[in-house]
């Protein structure tokens, strides 16, 4: 017979794994909040926002992913990143913006994380959370459970993408780039921006510090990027017009 704490453990694994794979519309809306505060905020400079969002639904239709409720917002902070928050929603800070110097260069970090929506990365990294979820209450008791579970949904939302939904993102978002009518070339660019600001940190390449660790960049990301480029621009020369 099922005891009273092994009860308790089945309903909250229940419930956490519900928030995880099928979040009902409150909790989402509570988790995007407490993300967008944990950035500042958002910025409310409507023609900022048009911009990214002109760039990003060009991109969008480049991808032929379904850009109507598709939505691109600028976070306040300062700490260059990006993220593809759900199917219908992405992220960039301020911090991002002011590292780009080009079109080019913003409609690669868009492309990137509409590669991660078309791919229906967000979707598999919630499945990840569930089963990561499962697999340490596996080898854990109810404090873990009462402790920690919480901190893995809350924050389903904002984890890391694996190393390969990154390449895949990577290669996605340069194919758009070209579909778009921007420079294929740009993704090698922002990526050896974000490398370099790594480097004047003064963090090590592995490093999972929240400046990168959503995006981690290395020398070896950046060269196959820049080759994936090329063998891009050599198949289609001639880029459409914007």
């Amino acid at each position: 017979m099922i005891g009273l704490a092994e009860l308790l453990i089945v309903l909250v694994l229940s419930g956490s794994l519900y928030l995880c794979l099928s979040p009902p519309a409150w909790y989402a809306s509570s988790q995007r909040l407490t993300f967008i505060r944990r950035y500042g905020g958002l910025v409310k400079q409507q023609q900022l926002k048009s911009f990214v969002g002109g760039i990003g639904l060009n991109l969008a239709r480049a991808a032929n992913y379904q850009e109507e409720p598709l939505e691109f917002f600028v976070l306040k902070s300062q700490v260059p990143n990006a993220f593809a928050w759900d199917s219908k929603t992405v992220f960039v800070t301020i911090g991002l913006l002011e590292l780009v110097e080009s079109k080019d260069e913003l409609a690669a970090v868009l492309a990137h994380e509409i590669g991660h929506l078309a791919a229906g990365h967000p979707e598999a990294r919630a499945m990840n959370r569930a089963q990561s979820i499962l697999l340490s209450s596996s080898f854990s008791g109810m404090g873990w459970v009462m402790n920690k579970v919480g901190s893995l949904v809350s924050r389903a939302g904002e984890a890391a993408f694996s190393r390969a939904q990154e390449r895949d993102a990577d290669r996605l978002g340069i194919t758009y780039l070209l579909r778009g009518g921007y420079d294929p070339h740009a993704a090698a660019r922002v990526l050896e921006k974000l490398r370099r600001l790594r480097v004047a940190s003064g963090a090590p390449e592995s490093s999972l510090q929240d400046l990168l660790s959503t995006h981690p960049v290395d020398s070896e990301r950046i060269a196959t990027v820049e080759n994936i480029a090329r063998k891009v621009c050599l198949k289609f020369p001639t880029r459409p017009m914007q």
